[in-house]
């Protein structure tokens, strides 16, 4: 992947944890909860987001931020 098509990547994962609906529907499970991680790797490369639990607007805005952070302004 280049550099471009690893920003529409991120950009997406960002855009998924920021979506109402995605909350929504998290909140609206059995648990009302998930948890996730977010792992990227190439070559020697890897970034690992630790396992975080999403049950609210701020944490799955924290978790949003992570790979948001290298997104280019």
């Amino acid at each position: 992947m280049d550099m471009e098509d690893q920003r529409i990547q991120r950009l997406g994962y960002v855009k998924a944890f920021r979506d109402p609906e995605v909350i929504r529907a998290v909140r609206g499970g059995s648990l009302g909860r998930i948890a996730v991680t977010y792992v990227e790797w190439g070559g020697s490369a890897l970034k690992v987001t630790p396992w975080t639990i999403i049950d609210s607007v701020e944490s799955a805005d924290w978790f949003a931020a992570q790979p948001a952070r290298t997104l280019s302004p």
